[in-house]
């Protein structure tokens, strides 16, 4: 377990915040308190959170603005929403606009516990990420296209895997193909063919979210 982690919670109904405070302080985490969505957007400016905790519904402002807002201020942040079963669209919403995950109400310790861990898990794996040095000795991006190779699939599909077997869930895989770019090579020159990936690749990271690899 990573030492030191700061969980911030925003306060939403009083008996699931008072729990889920207790659950993941359980988990040896430190947890803030914020009164709104503006409170904890403030806070995020000054201090770095792996995962911020929400509730779906609040008056000052929509949970989906909140999500763009925290990728805003902290890229790496994974939001959290806990909504009602019956509300589970709004926090599938939140999601498409940057949200880590959700847990659903009536609220279950154990989902707390593995959903929290499994975000500051993937905070530190995309905290490594962003160490340029860490990805130089593992070389584990191309040098082309900047994008990670084979390598490092292999290891992230591991720990995804691994992930599963511990909360059935579900992650996308997808597999692109460039169609006849050998023929475009060999007609326009390998100098084209690097110019093509390149523009390739940035409009495929241009296109994911924050969350996304």
């Amino acid at each position: 377990m990573h030492k030191d982690v700061d969980i911030l919670i925003i306060k939403g109904e009083e008996k699931a915040t008072a729990l889920i405070e207790s659950t993941v302080r359980s988990l040896g985490y430190n947890v803030w308190l914020a009164n709104d969505h503006n409170e904890g957007l403030r806070l995020l400016h000054s201090k770095t959170f792996p995962v911020v905790i929400t509730e779906a519904l609040s008056v000052k402002m929509s949970v989906t603005n909140f999500c763009k807002e925290v990728n805003k201020a902290s890229p790496l942040t994974n939001v959290i929403v806990v909504a009602l079963y019956s509300l589970i669209n709004s926090a599938i919403e939140a999601m498409e606009a940057g949200a880590y995950g959700y847990i659903t109400k009536p609220l279950n310790t154990s989902e707390i516990r593995i959903v929290v861990e499994r975000a500051v898990e993937r905070f530190f794996l995309l905290s490594m990420r962003e160490d340029k040095d860490y990805f130089v000795d593992l070389a584990v991006r191309d040098g082309l296209t900047g994008l990670f190779n084979r390598r490092y699939f292999n290891e992230l599909i591991k720990i995804e895997f691994s992930r599963i077997k511990r909360l059935p869930s579900f992650f996308s895989l997808l597999i692109l193909d460039i169609d006849n770019f050998k023929n475009y090579n060999d007609t326009q020159g390998h100098s084209a063919g690097d110019i093509l990936l390149k523009n390739a690749a940035k409009i495929f990271k241009n296109s994911v979210r924050a969350v996304d690899i």
